[in-house]
C-alpha cells in the first residue's frame, strides 16, 4: 500500500514530502481498521478507508491526469502570491475521509465495550495504540527534520516505513487470529527511533549538497542501515508466520516434494 500511495503522490505532482504525507495518512485508517478487529472481532471497512475506495480514487487520478495533463494539478486555487493547488485540496480531502474512516472505527470499538462485559478496558485500548502511534511521530518528525532524505533518497525510505507499517499490521492481525494479548513494544520501533536520532543530533544541514555533502551522507547512511534491518525483520517475520500457519493446517510450505511414481 504504501508503493501505491506514493504512485499517487507522484500523479498529483506532490513532490517527495507531501507524497510521504499522502502515505502516512492513508496509513491511519488501514491499521485503526485492525485495531478494530482486533477488540470487536469483526473487520469493517469505514467510509473512503477501505483498500477498494483508494484503488479506485488512484485509478481515477491517474485516468484523468492521462486525459488532461498533470498540469492541472498544479494550478492555484489562491491568488495574491500565495499557492494552495489543486493537488493540495486532494490530499486535504484524502485527509478528512482518513479521520472519517478512525471515528467510525473507534466508535465501533466504544459501542462493543459499551454492550460486552468482557471488553478490554479504556486504558487496555489506548495502549494498543501506543506502537502505531510512536511509529508514526517518528516518521513524521523524521521526514520534518530530514528535508534531505526526501528530496534524495524518497524510495529507500518510504520503503522502510512501509516495511514496518507492514510488520506491526501483522502482527496485530496474527495476535488477533491467536487470541494473544497485544505488544505494547516493538524492537524494530527503538531501532527506528535510535536512526531518528542519531541523524538528528549530527550536524544540521541544508538543501545544498555540495556543500554539506559529508553529513548528508551520514544521512543516507543511516537509510540504508534502516532499509536493510526492517527488511531482514519483515522477512523472518513473514516466514515464521507462514510456516506457523502450515504447520497448523499441516499444509507444506516451503518445501519441494520428490515426484513418486
Amino acid at each position: 500500500s504504501s508503493g501505491i500511495n506514493a504512485e499517487y503522490g507522484a500523479t498529483l505532482r506532490l513532490g517527495p514530502q507531501f507524497a510521504f504525507a499522502v502515505v502516512l495518512i492513508t496509513w491511519i485508517p488501514f491499521y485503526f481498521s485492525h485495531w478494530d478487529d482486533y477488540n470487536t472481532g469483526k473487520l469493517i471497512m469505514g467510509r473512503f478507508g477501505s483498500p477498494t475506495d483508494l484503488l479506485v480514487l488512484l485509478s481515477l487520478v491517474m485516468v484523468f491526469t492521462g486525459s488532461v495533463g498533470s498540469d492541472f494539478w498544479g494550478y492555484s486555487l489562491v491568488g495574491g502570491g500565495h499557492y494552495f493547488g489543486v493537488n493540495y485540496l486532494v490530499v486535504v480531502v484524502l485527509a478528512v475521509g482518513a479521520l472519517i474512516a478512525v471515528i467510525q472505527y473507534v466508535t465501533h470499538v466504544v459501542r462493543h465495550v459499551k454492550r460486552t462485559d468482557a471488553s478490554p478496558s479504556w486504558s487496555n485500548l489506548s495502549i494498543q495504540l501506543l506502537p502505531f502511534i510512536l511509529f508514526f511521530l517518528v516518521c513524521f518528525l523524521w521526514g520534518s527534520t530530514s528535508p534531505y532524505i526526501l528530496l534524495h533518497y524518497p524510495h529507500q525510505f518510504m520503503v522502510s516505513m512501509g516495511l514496518i507499517n507492514a510488520y506491526l499490521l501483522g502482527r496485530i492481525i496474527v495476535r488477533r487470529m491467536t487470541k494473544e494479548p497485544p505488544m505494547v513494544f516493538y524492537s524494530i520501533i527503538g531501532f527506528l527511533f535510535v536512526c531518528f536520532v542519531a541523524t538528528l543530533v549530527s550536524t544540521p544541514y541544508n538543501l545544498d549538497y555540495k556543500a554539506n555533502e559529508h553529513k548528508g551522507s551520514f544521512h543516507v547512511f543511516v537509510v540504508y542501515i534502516l532499509l536493510a534491518v526492517s527488511f531482514t525483520q519483515w522477512l523472518f517475520y513473514f516466514v515464521s508466520v507462514v510456516r506457523q500457519i502450515s504447520e497448523h493446517l499441516r499444509q507444506p510450505v516451503f518445501t519441494v516434494k520428490p515426484k513418486t511414481g
